[in-house]
């Protein structure tokens, strides 16, 4: 049984072992008793004012307090964040530029350096304040310097509230090559409020509904019926549609915080996804990360078909609804040589074989199936055959 609290008894439970800070409303959040967390702390609240005490007392129990942010969210949720939190306006702020150019060595290295200039300690806190790109690397900063220090994440955009800042996943990219620098590391805790998104484009919105997709397709059928509908339909997101998405990977990484076995399964996508968005960022022309999810999904939801006759899964439905909602005939798609070398050298590969998880079924998951170059390339070819539809 997967330990979500949903009687009191276990809230009380809970927060006499280990004296939590708990807020009056809906959050999940899993406990293990080892020194190092392997799992997640989420508080869901729909405005800051809800989870301003936990972050007064979390600024007042350290030495240091430490924002990084991008100029974005600098701009537009820094001063939010210090409105519901006055103590954060004596914090030392780390600015990055923003998108995946940000997620480097070098950038760490200044990060590190700043850090340290700056007199944080063993017991300074670092909050990240933003999209993925954000929590990737200020996870890996706040796990690696000193050997660790307590980081929270307060995600700000849609994709890192559903998937990015949860399941403790930290990550730098090397030269073109998405996350091939990382570790697992839990933030102290992780602060989901809904009303940081409206300071998102629309597009941004749009490519965190990716990752909202592919957690539905491992959920049940109904779960992405409903989830591609709001989508087609731009129905409007509400605090509840981001719990029941974040669910699904906190469920997960529950059972396999360490991707020993299920947790693989996330990865769904990502192989071709990764593949494309790298190729892009190499051109000059980088794409949203939901939007190159988008496109893996479809692509390798067409590698299934190859690797699995017998599923019984809409593949082609489910790629022309993938193509629909996230506008990806506006792309110009380059030839599958052009990116082929970049899923060659994906982090999940092993023994010369692309290894992927491709769904099998609504729910079902073959987390060690391996492609062909050749399956690839008809995959890709027939999705781009779609587009032309």
């Amino acid at each position: 049984m997967c330990p979500w609290f949903d009687s009191w008894r276990y809230h009380h439970f809970l927060k006499r072992a280990c004296s939590l800070f708990f807020c009056p409303f809906h959050f999940y959040c899993t406990f293990v008793p080892m020194i190092a967390p392997t799992s997640d702390f989420v508080l869901f609240a729909s405005h800051l004012n809800e989870v301003q005490d936990y972050l007064i007392e979390q600024c007042h129990s350290h030495s240091k307090v430490f924002v990084l942010c991008d100029e974005n969210t600098l701009e537009l949720c820094f001063p939010i964040l210090v409105e519901h939190c006055e103590p954060l306006s004596k914090a030392e702020i780390l600015v990055v530029e923003p998108g995946e150019p940000s997620k480097t060595l070098p950038i760490a290295e200044q990060l590190f350096l700043q850090l340290m200039d700056s007199g944080a300690d063993k017991k300074s806190l670092l909050i990240n304040l933003g999209g993925g790109v954000i929590t990737d690397i200020g996870g890996w900063v706040g796990a690696n310097y000193k050997r660790g220090i307590d980081f929270i994440h307060i995600p700000t955009s849609l994709m890192a509230m559903t998937d990015a800042a949860i399941g403790g996943k930290t990550g730098l990219d090397l030269g073109d090559y998405k996350n091939m620098i990382g570790l697992v590391a839990f933030a102290k805790c992780t602060l989901v409020c809904s009303s940081f998104l409206e300071t998102l484009a629309p597009s941004e919105l749009l490519s965190g509904r990716a990752e909202m997709v592919k957690h539905a397709l491992l959920r049940n059928q109904s779960s992405y019926d409903d989830t591609i509908s709001s989508i087609l339909l731009d129905e409007p997101l509400e605090l509840d549609d981001i719990i029941l998405s974040a669910k699904v990977k906190l469920e997960i990484v529950t059972k396999d915080p360490f991707e020993q076995s299920i947790r693989k399964s996330l990865n769904a996508g990502h192989t071709i996804g990764h593949a494309l968005e790298s190729w892009f960022l190499s051109q000059g022309r980088p794409v949203a990360h939901g939007i190159a999810v988008a496109a893996g999904l479809a692509i390798e939801i067409q590698i299934s078909t190859m690797c699995f006759p017998e599923s019984s899964l809409p593949s082609q439905e489910i790629a022309l609804h993938l193509i629909d909602a996230f506008q990806l005939r506006l792309l110009d798609w380059p030839e599958a040589d052009h990116w082929m070398t970049y899923a060659q050298h994906d982090k999940k590969n092993s023994g010369g074989q692309i290894r992927m998880a491709l769904l099998k079924d609504f729910g079902q998951c073959d987390i060690e199936a391996v492609a062909t170059p050749e399956q690839i390339t008809a995959a890709y070819a027939h999705f781009r055959s779609l587009l032309a539809l």
